[in-house]
């Protein structure tokens, strides 16, 4: 947000106001500044602007008690020079409105007259939504978070010494499109349909690849977006109509590169070496009208026809095309190639590739933007996928293209440990371990025995020495190269550790699932009053919404350890070898790459010895904190069902398996009792994956065998799946609650505040009394709501005394426990504000989960997709 007092001096004021442009983005050229009317003169930032773009930006500061008055403003322009945006308004910098362009009348020597209403807020008016240097930095993150990059890379800095920035959503990639945006300041509506653009590029990915191999996800595994949001943030910062801080248009610089924010980028792009892996540069603009200016019918690029049929897959995608036809109403118009250093004209003629200037008008609905730039942006990969999809069915025989035939993620021990052989093959071809003219035989034997193995379960073997004599009698024995620098005792590790990410990662997504449950059956309870125990015995009142958002911070504790710890099980043991690494020198780190680890385990013996131990255990550890809780939540309902009219209890999933075959009377919570049992059956799993480990030297079978492990993993999807299931099962009686409430005495504590804020008496002695009140209801078989007032006022006038300053009817008020439990006042209370503040709060951070787990997924996935594709190519490759 941009400050709204400032120590810098006005550009002018009045009794009433003052005139500020001390804020990224604002600029005018000067003022004159009267009670009711207010002259804004906007010049250029330099003589040789062409382009007539007159941005202006400007606060208004009311002056202390003025009260609000109406301001008439006048922009006045240059000769020649015509209005062209329509103001936009804010109160914080951060969001804007348009006035209503019939509300801004051009006058005939071209300035433009417009009224606004100054109240107790600062007023900026803008030409466009002032998008400075907190939009990007707020969009900045944005693209770390949600293409699940680092920091962005600083290419160089522009005169005004600030950072040229740019992002690379996946730099293993051998080819690159490339975006670039805000080389002229006033282009807002440019700059916002690059953030829609990629956001929705962004969010295909999420969605495509955290739920499996699919060609769309291939696509962002092929591909690297190299994204320039911000080339010109000298023009930004200082309110420019058109130019860097070197006086120059950053987009009639392409070819000279005489400016450090050009030149900056076609350094990072030299360095790619994009001769040929470039494959499209879009370069986000606006203007008046929406339209792509883009190359001719008649120049050859490299994809030959991407342009017709991008448009015309836009134009299959987009359901409004009302503007003239346009493929979603951008108009596309040919420009032939010429001389002038535009984006368009250099990156055509120095790579041959489409190369488009993205202009969208300066009246754009903002509201229905993202939607229209998602038809380009869907169009762009269908597009690319359906190039790539032709390309490899070209390619290779059959057995080589059955390297794509899996579109999940393996599933069990064989698949991963074809994975890690095709891993190896890859890392030691590139490394001359193996031959470089054994390589496809090598890979096409790998593949014929998956082949053989996707049609019959009894090959899915989960010992290499078992897979090994098929590939010898495939490829001969030279394929046994593969096993060279390692052993069984890695590569079963590895495989271990592969079906342990997995299975972390979808008992995480059985947590989340149970998380969702626990909310949604919250926010149906923010006022249901219901009894809380202690000791067994009943306690204070709460809302049933406070008791499921604490098992909710339970389970929150535990996603979040399951997303620590995974940072620790993604690590590979492969290339250790026996423990001891080898004397043939196994690339690690890039088989761990290719497999979609995080890193590896550095010490080799550690790698296969100890670090097994570790993360079992671990995991044994989350599941039986997970279990316990559960168990927990359960005998809370559990213990409830002894009560003949329960005010909480559970439909069964099959109420004629509840019902008793002797007494007609009974009805068995025979889901909680399983639910139960598979909890404990967690737990003592855990327990026996646990004692494995003790007393065990390093290196022996028990403590790494895979069985164990997934037979407490199998348990806990079972416990994690009931649980959710229950979660909709439950049902209350309000009235019943409240009844066991008050025949509990539940709410005597809130009787004792009473009579300490409403008399003089201490807490110590208002507490002795509420005790003789309750053991007179318990003496007499009533609840103290039944007591009568001469009854309450005897007591009193016995343990007090002074009867004088009693009144019984504030006593009487502190019974009802709905008053109690609704007013409490504490943070982190019962009372609705409270729980609807932290179930806000429970579901961002749930949120939060869910997107890291996908992005975990969709990392692994890419990881996947790219080792097919290396594979494929050295398959290929004879």
């Amino acid at each position: 947000m941009y400050a709204t007092v400032s120590s810098a001096s006005h550009d002018c004021e009045s009794k009433h106001y003052e005139v500020y442009t001390d804020f990224p983005g604002a600029n005018i050229g000067s003022c004159e500044a009267s009670p009711t009317h207010l002259d804004v003169y906007i010049v250029p930032e330099d003589s040789e602007v062409v382009n007539p773009s007159p941005w202006y930006g400007f606060r208004i500061d009311p002056k202390p008690d003025v009260g609000p008055f109406e301001l008439n403003v006048v922009l006045n322009y240059p000769a020649d020079i015509n209005h062209r945006y329509v103001p936009k308004l804010s109160t914080n910098g951060v969001d804007w409105e348009a006035l209503d362009p019939e509300k801004v009348s051009v006058l005939d020597n071209g300035s433009a007259l417009f009224s606004i209403l100054v109240e107790e807020e600062p007023v900026y008016v803008s030409a466009q939504e002032n998008l400075a240097t907190d939009w990007y930095k707020e969009w900045f993150a944005e693209l770390r978070t949600s293409w699940n990059i680092g920091e962005p890379q600083v290419l160089g800095y522009s005169h005004g010494y600030r950072p040229i920035e740019l992002f690379q959503t996946n730099p293993q990639a051998k080819t690159h499109l490339l975006f670039l945006g805000r080389a002229h300041p006033p282009e807002i509506p440019g700059a916002m349909a690059m953030r829609a653009f990629l956001s929705d590029l962004s969010e295909t990915r999420l969605e495509e690849c955290s739920s499996g191999l699919s060609p769309i996800c291939g696509f962002f595994a092929r591909y690297n977006l190299v994204l320039v949001p911000f080339l010109n943030p000298d023009g930004v910062v200082h309110g420019h109509w058109r130019h860097n801080s070197g006086g120059l248009d950053l987009n009639r610089d392409w070819g000279n590169f005489s400016q450090p924010e050009t030149s900056a980028v076609r350094r990072f792009l030299d360095g790619l070496d994009l001769s040929s892996s470039l494959r499209l540069m879009l370069d986000f603009h606006s203007t008046k009208r929406d339209v792509l200016y883009i190359q001719t019918s008649s120049d050859p690029m490299d994809p030959e026809n991407f342009i017709s049929d991008w448009l015309d897959l836009v134009s299959v995608h987009a359901v409004d095309q009302n503007k003239n036809g346009y493929p979603a109403g951008f108009e596309p118009a040919e420009r032939e190639l010429t001389d002038l250093g535009t984006s368009k004209n250099y990156f055509y003629r120095t790579y041959g590739v489409p190369s488009i200037t993205f202009e969208t008008a300066d009246d754009v609905d903002r509201d229905t933007l993202p939607e229209r730039l998602s038809f380009f942006s869907q169009a762009m990969i269908e597009f690319f996928v359906n190039e790539w999809s032709l390309d490899t069915q070209e390619q290779g025989t059959s057995i080589c293209r059955t390297v794509y035939d899996r579109v999940e993620p393996c599933e069990d021990f064989y698949c991963f440990m074809i994975e890690a052989n095709k891993a190896t093959l890859i890392s030691s071809a590139k490394d001359d371990i193996i031959a470089s003219a054994n390589v496809p035989s090598f890979a096409k034997a790998i593949l014929q025995d998956s082949t053989k193995a996707a049609q019959d379960v009894d090959l899915r073997t989960s010992n290499y020495a078992v897979l090994e004599p098929r590939l010898i009698e495939i490829a001969g024995s030279d394929i046994s190269a593969l096993h060279i620098g390692r052993s069984r005792q890695d590569l079963h590790g590895t495989v271990r550790r592969m079906l342990a990410r997995q299975d972390w990662l979808e008992l995480l997504q059985k947590v989340l699932n149970a998380r969702k449950g626990l909310l949604t059956l919250v926010a149906e309870h923010h006022e249901t009053v219901v009894p809380t125990y202690t000791h067994g015995v009943p306690a204070e009142p709460t809302t049933y919404a406070h008791i499921l958002l604490a098992y909710g911070e339970s389970l929150e504790r535990i996603s979040e350890r399951f997303q620590e710890g995974f940072s620790r099980v993604n690590q590979s043991p492969y290339g250790a070898g026996v423990g001891n690494t080898s004397g043939i020198r196994l690339d690690r780190n890039r088989l761990a790459k290719l497999l979609g680890f995080d890193g590896i385990v550095e010490n080799s013996f550690d790698a296969n010895f100890v670090s097994s131990l570790d993360y079992a255990v671990e995991l044994a550890s989350l599941l039986k904190n997970t279990a316990l809780v559960v168990n927990q939540f359960v005998e809370n309902i559990h213990s409830q069902q002894r009560n003949p009219w329960p005010w909480v209890w559970i439909q069964p999933a099959d109420v004629g398996d509840s019902k008793s075959t002797s007494m007609p009377q009974k009805r068995n919570p025979r889901d909680l009792d399983r639910l139960r049992t598979a909890a404990n059956d967690v737990i003592a799993m855990a327990d026996r994956v646990t004692l494995n480990v003790h007393n065990v030297d390093a290196g022996m079978h028990d403590y790494r065998m895979a069985s164990n492990v997934s037979k407490m993993v199998e348990t806990s999807t079972i416990m994690l799946t009931k649980f959710q299931k229950l979660l909709t099962q439950i049902f209350l009686d309000p009235d019943r609650a409240i009844q066991e409430i008050d025949r509990s005495f539940a709410t005597s504590a809130q009787v004792t505040e009473v009579l300490v804020t409403h008399t003089d008496l201490s807490f110590r002695d208002a507490f002795e009394f509420t005790a003789a009140l309750v053991e007179l209801g318990r003496s007499t078989g009533k609840t103290i709501q039944e007591l009568s007032d001469d009854a309450i006022t005897e007591l009193f006038e016995e343990k007090i005394g002074d009867v004088e300053k009693f009144d019984v009817s504030v006593l009487r008020s502190a019974l009802d426990a709905r008053e109690m439990v609704l007013n409490r006042a504490g943070v982190g209370g019962p009372q609705p504000s409270e729980t609807a503040r932290m179930l806000e709060e429970h579901y961002k951070k749930l949120h939060n989960a869910v997107t890291w787990l996908k992005q975990t997924h969709a990392s692994i996935n890419i990881a996947d997709i790219a080792l097919q594709d290396t594979l494929f190519e050295l398959c290929v490759d004879n």
